[in-house]
């Protein structure tokens, strides 16, 4: 069975110009012979959300779905678009949330990946109460952080010097910022700091 970057929330297809269906289908065509002559029946091509690239997307889906495809499974993508100006749009229990962020003094702040050791503890104590998880140890997350300086951001939610909420981001593109992980201290809990944290990123991609 092939797998598309089984490690990796997505893969499938990814160009950087628009492509025709009919490229799509000699692609599909080619992996299909390849697959053939080493005797591999399945593949599994995991794709980007829409929101990404939404015609792209279209285009990709009606391309495997008329070479024999079926869709396994749909995620549900939850994402937040920017303004250029104003605050985030936010109902009146996270308005109050974030009114008693800034009471309480809660600080917002972009973390080099040193604060990284502390921050994982939170994913991990965050995951591990819902269920959910972890999927890459601090290693593998110091090692992108490396390799990828300028793609990896670190943000953190502060009350004095104890991070209370964290969040590991990743630029997808110069208009798109993925929140691959974000987590709280459970003893915070009753204060919401996802929402000041998420704040303050929102503030950031501004």
């Amino acid at each position: 069975s092939l797998i598309t970057l089984p490690t990796s929330p997505f893969g499938g297809f990814l160009t950087d110009r628009e492509i025709k269906k009919d490229d799509l289908h000699a692609c599909l065509k080619e992996m299909d012979a390849w697959s053939t002559t080493r005797g591999i029946t399945t593949a599994v091509i995991r794709l980007f959300p829409d929101v990404y690239r939404p015609q792209f997307a279209s285009l990709i889906k009606e391309s495997l779905l008329e070479s024999g495809f079926r869709v396994l499974s749909e995620d549900i993508a939850q994402y937040i678009p920017i303004k250029a100006q104003g605050s985030m749009v936010m109902n009146s229990h996270k308005k109050r949330r974030l009114r008693n962020s800034d009471t309480r003094g809660f600080q917002f702040r972009q973390l080099s990946s040193n604060s990284l050791d502390r921050c994982y503890d939170l994913f991990v104590q965050s995951r591990t109460n819902k269920g959910y998880p972890i999927t890459m140890s601090l290693d593998a997350l110091q090692s992108m952080f490396a390799l990828f300086p300028h793609e990896y951001l670190l943000f953190g939610l502060f009350d004095g010097e104890r991070v209370i909420a964290a969040s590991v981001a990743i630029k997808v593109s110069d208009q798109i910022l993925y929140c691959f992980y974000l987590g709280d201290d459970l003893e915070y809990r009753t204060h919401s700091p996802i929402t000041p944290l998420v704040t303050g990123i929102y503030e950031y991609c501004q």
